[in-house]
């Protein structure tokens, strides 16, 4: 008998969780049968509104049973956690923030590359821009350049940095005719953030006093909505640009 009294009091106990879990599996079940049904023409995905279903009670059945295992306040402060990471989600996506690196360096410099050559427009701000030194970035040039008719490559410099300056002019005058007038130079004091741009995203990082640009933070940010930083960092950009001087 007090067997069978404490697995009646264990069922009691976590019921909530069986019930939850029960019910999860028998949506995803269902979800995966059904998937979408035709009413008056119109097709109604019923299989991914069960799954949405079956996840929000399996999450409930997880939640039951953690409440039930670790108490109450631990439960209620996981969730409280949660709403906030969520918030902190929502508003990322909504300004179109994809991802926040505590330095640049973190970032994969080949996606980098590849984010800028598949954009017709490739806008670069840098204080010195030592990466013109790599064979691999006068690739990526040469062939964003060679890839499309209409494709253009902007580069804003410090005018300090008179010796990366020449070596970008020597770069230019060493592609065709019709390219070197898609690939433009300028210099500006007025530079004051690292910017990698193209149509659709934008990686920033500002300059620091005790950090150098590698080891700075830094974001990347989509062109999401006219709301988004990615126009934000675009139009500061533009703003320098018009009064920087061509080289």
């Amino acid at each position: 008998m007090y067997g069978l009294s404490n697995i009646g009091k264990m069922m009691k106990k976590y019921s909530i969780p069986v019930v939850s879990t029960v019910v999860g599996v028998l949506c995803l079940l269902f979800g995966s049968l059904i998937g979408e049904i035709s009413i008056q023409g119109l097709k109604v995905p019923i299989g991914d509104l069960l799954n949405n279903i079956a996840a929000t009670f399996i999450s409930l059945a997880i939640l039951a049973l953690l409440y039930e295992i670790l108490g109450g306040e631990p439960i209620t402060n996981l969730i409280e956690h949660l709403i906030k990471l969520q918030s902190i989600s929502r508003n990322a996506d909504v300004i179109g923030v994809e991802e926040i690196v505590d330095a640049r360096r973190r970032f994969d410099y080949e996606r980098i590359h590849k984010d800028l050559q598949n954009s017709k427009e490739m806008f670069i701000a840098s204080r010195t821009f030592d990466s013109i030194k790599y064979g691999d970035v006068k690739l990526l040039f040469r062939e964003h350049l060679e890839k499309n008719q209409t494709n253009s490559i902007k580069i804003l410099l410090n005018k300090d940095s008179t010796k990366n300056i020449q070596m970008i002019i020597d770069f230019r005058g060493s592609l065709p005719e019709s390219q070197q007038q898609r690939f433009e130079i300028r210099s500006s004091d007025k530079i004051n953030c690292c910017i990698y741009g193209s149509d659709y995203k934008i990686y920033a990082t500002p300059y620091l006093i005790a950090f150098r640009g590698e080891e700075s933070p830094s974001i990347l940010c989509c062109n999401k909505s006219r709301n988004s930083i990615y126009h934000i960092y675009r139009e500061e950009y533009y703003a320098i640009w018009k009064v920087a001087s061509s080289l």
